[in-house]
């Protein structure tokens, strides 16, 4: 009984952090798209230089480029889909810890 609990939490503790990293690693995929998209729309606006909307669009390219949208952990830690490998060597620096401990390696 022990076992399946801890396999139940164990699984659901995965799947959340998968889904957290995917969702993660779109909202900065959009981002770099918002910053394209603007960049296009400016240089589309470039014929006409006195349009008070190239300003606009311009400072919010800015704005865009200065405060990059991100979204870290409780450690300033970059969540995305970097965070996978990170998690893995984790996981493995752990178990050859435990190992060792076992005097097993």
């Amino acid at each position: 009984m022990l076992l399946i609990n801890l396999l139940f939490t164990v699984t659901c503790q995965i799947v959340v952090m998968i889904t957290v990293m995917v969702v993660a690693q779109r909202i900065q995929n959009e981002d770099r798209m918002l910053r394209v998209i603007l960049a296009r729309i400016y240089n589309n606006f470039s014929i006409y230089p006195n349009r008070p909307e190239r300003k606009k669009i311009r400072n919010f390219y800015r704005m865009a480029l200065k405060n990059p949208v991100e979204i870290n952990s409780v450690v300033e830690l970059g969540v995305g889909m970097a965070l996978l490998p990170t998690c893995v060597s984790v996981a493995v620096s752990y178990v050859i810890i435990m190992l060792q401990f076992n005097h097993t390696v």
